[in-house]
């Protein structure tokens, strides 16, 4: 008897963050080959060559959590149900046949999230959320006909979740462990007919497993292929040719097709599959190719996808150009990990009036104040581009929206002078070891500059000639002071911090979701916008400095390309000659 086969394409995309059309809205320009507008004729064209060559596919189509937030018009779209509706519809429109849930999926709360689901005709699912009460959804998986088989679909997200979201979602809901809920759903939904399973996985690659779990999914094995997400990166790529278990030429990770398609909408995952079914009658995946596709950077963007949300879109950038205050001096992020910033002062002059009026009448109200910020945009895995450049004059919305990316709030953690010191020395871990023997590149590329946190109110030297020392002391921190004085492991400070860190946002040491001890209900955008219309009186003077012992290192900082009309901004580090680098941005000596 000859074996029975099936082929099956299964695109996917992930982390898209409401990059929705071709557009930057913080710069007010268009953004080509960014968004699913870009990402809709690849989609189209990927799925027409599967279902009409030669050998036809089958073809389905997931994206894998962080859909709902990540750009201005991800604001509105919560804040009008006609813009829901609309973005229901270009999806449908697109032809997506499932959707998992990512963590920022639950920013704007659980009404909106309900109203999305209860709005799109595709089905959600999302295995290891629990939630309180009695819902139709989310569903633990669900099963999809494809041909003469059945596909199943599960899916997970963080536990950590739990902790980034506190503020938003309190204890509204619960997640279960990553790996054992892919064990459990696997099975069921193999009980209930599906012939092959496929796991949506809004994780990644590291080492905690209670955030990223892809490799232990993988090997696992107990899924037939892999979709992950959640930290960015691109699989297959060069990039990881050396993770282990890791094959980029097949597209396999310990051996289980894998596609992780980027972030933003710009690149679109496929995963290729020839299925046989043994004499048993059960199926089982005979070869498999996986590969990221670029989404289409010139000619006109798919107008008939995007119609939908073009209302909602125009009123987006229309809401945006209205003024909210002036800035007398640019306010950048391209040298916030390296010199003094604008930016990051102006944003912890916000916090620190917000808090320094919500502890009046508190027990807190004569505990030195302090502001811990850190840069939401500052290159990373978002590129060359992404980095705030706002000029000096008129600040308007999408100014704003550009300081405050994430939805938080500004509350305040009570702190000892010993917690202080491991803040600061956790935050330090930036910097890769220098010495002044050779020319290092001075930050390290995989610490995420949102979590490089300025502490002001305090002046404190960092030594990057010293090795990391995580939240040890002893490290790279020396000489922090407070009003000029040298604080004590037993002093108590309040600092102003968002609500992400406060509940333990980061892994930063002492902090979680029962710290925080001031909770006003004010947004950080809600206290940013106040505090630039009322003249952002605060004067916050930059609180670090390269300690002397790596004075003279020599460095390379890497930074966006528009760093170059603000290299006086580092005169200090005496910047030498820029060399463009392949990947779009620019590397810059500098002397410590």
């Amino acid at each position: 008897m000859t074996p029975k086969t099936e082929r099956l394409r299964i695109l996917a995309t992930s982390d898209v963050h409401m990059h929705m059309m071709a557009f930057n809205y913080y710069a007010n320009t268009p953004a080509p080959g960014v968004g699913l507008s870009a990402l809709a004729d690849t989609i189209s064209s990927l799925r027409h060559s599967a279902e009409s060559g030669p050998e036809p596919r089958h073809v389905l189509l997931f994206d894998n959590g962080d859909l709902l937030q990540g750009t201005p018009l991800a604001d509105h779209v919560a804040e009008n149900p006609y813009a829901l509706t609309a973005f229901a519809r270009l999806l449908s429109h697109l032809g997506y046949d499932a959707l998992g849930l990512g963590n920022h999926d639950f920013d704007y709360g659980m009404a909106h999230l309900d109203a999305f689901v209860h709005t799109i005709s595709i089905p959600v699912v999302s295995s290891n959320l629990i939630l309180e009460g009695t819902k139709p959804w989310p569903k633990k998986h669900v099963i999809l006909p494809c041909g003469g088989m059945s596909v199943g679909i599960i899916s997970v997200l963080p536990p950590k979740t739990l902790e980034w979201t506190f503020a938003t979602l309190g204890g509204a809901i619960r997640i279960d462990d990553m790996l054992d809920t892919v064990r459990i759903e696997a099975a069921a939904a193999r009980a209930a007919g599906a012939d092959l399973v496929v796991a949506l996985a809004h994780t990644g690659l590291g080492d905690d497993l209670r955030e990223n779990a892809l490799c232990a999914i993988a090997k696992d094995g107990a899924i037939d292929a892999l979709i992950g997400g959640h930290t960015h990166h691109e699989f297959p790529s060069e990039d990881l040719a050396n993770l282990p278990g890791a094959d980029i030429r097949q597209g396999t990770l310990h051996g289980v097709p894998t596609v992780m398609p980027g972030f933003g909408g710009a690149l679109l995952g496929c995963l290729d599959m020839d299925l046989l079914q043994s004499s048993d009658r059960t199926w089982h995946v005979d070869t498999a190719s996986a590969c990221i596709v670029p989404a289409r950077t010139n000619g006109p963007i798919c107008a008939e996808a995007i119609a939908p949300l073009w209302p909602a879109h125009i009123a987006t950038c229309q809401a945006l150009d209205t003024q909210i205050g002036e800035s007398k001096t640019a306010l950048t992020s391209y040298f916030a990990q390296a010199a003094p910033s604008n930016m990051l002062a102006l944003c912890a002059g916000a916090q620190f009036k917000a808090i320094d009026v919500a502890r009046q009448n508190t027990p807190y109200a004569d505990l030195p104040l302090l502001s811990a910020v850190a840069p939401p945009r500052a290159g990373g895995r978002g590129g060359p581009w992404n980095y705030s450049d706002i000029a000096p004059g008129p600040v308007r919305e999408r100014n704003l929206a550009d300081l405050q990316v994430f939805t938080n709030f500004v509350w305040a953690v009570d702190v000892s002078g010993a917690e202080v010191l491991q803040w600061l020395e956790c935050a330090a871990s930036s910097f890769i070891q220098v010495g002044k023997d050779e020319t290092n590149t001075l930050i390290d590329p995989s610490f995420p500059a949102f979590n490089f946190d300025t502490l002001f109110g305090l002046t404190y030297t960092i030594d990057p000639t010293k090795a990391p020392s995580g939240v040890s002391g002893g490290g790279r921190i020396s000489d922090v002071a407070c009003n000029g004085q040298p604080i004590r492991d037993t002093d108590r400070f309040l600092v102003a911090v968002n609500s992400y860190r406060a509940c333990g946002g980061g892994d930063f040491p002492n902090l979680h979701p029962d710290r925080p001890v001031l909770r006003p209900k004010l947004s950080a955008s809600d206290a940013l916008r106040d505090y630039i219309g009322h003249g952002a009186t605060q004067d916050f003077p930059s609180p670090w400095r390269f300690s002397d012992s790596a004075k003279g290192v020599q460095c390379i900082l890497r930074t966006g390309p528009g760093a170059l009309s603000y290299l006086s901004d580092i005169a200090h580090l005496s910047p030498g000659p820029p060399q463009l680098q392949n990947d779009g941005f620019v590397g810059i000596p500098i002397t410590l």
